[in-house]
């Protein structure tokens, strides 16, 4: 089960301007910030697990290209073979 169509609105709604801050980001990093902002429409339309759903497909992207989860797994990679 994925994570729904926002659908379309009528004016400018707080949806729209998340979206627009999304279509001008210029970086991941930047890209990484509006998550809360995301989760926060997604919980309000939906529910908080359907958010949750949502971001979780998200950071399966981030969790690619991300140097902490690099560190992590190569950390926790360490941990296990001691």
């Amino acid at each position: 089960m994925g994570c729904p169509n926002a659908g379309s609105g009528a004016g400018p709604t707080p949806k729209v301007t998340v979206l627009e801050r999304i279509a001008s980001t210029r970086s991941l990093h930047e890209l990484w910030h509006l998550r809360g902002e995301v989760f926060d429409l997604v919980s309000l339309r939906h529910d908080q697990a359907t958010a949750k759903r949502c971001l979780q497909e998200l950071d399966r992207h981030f969790a690619k290209r991300s140097p902490l989860a690099r560190w992590r797994d190569a950390s926790s990679a360490g941990a296990s073979a001691r």
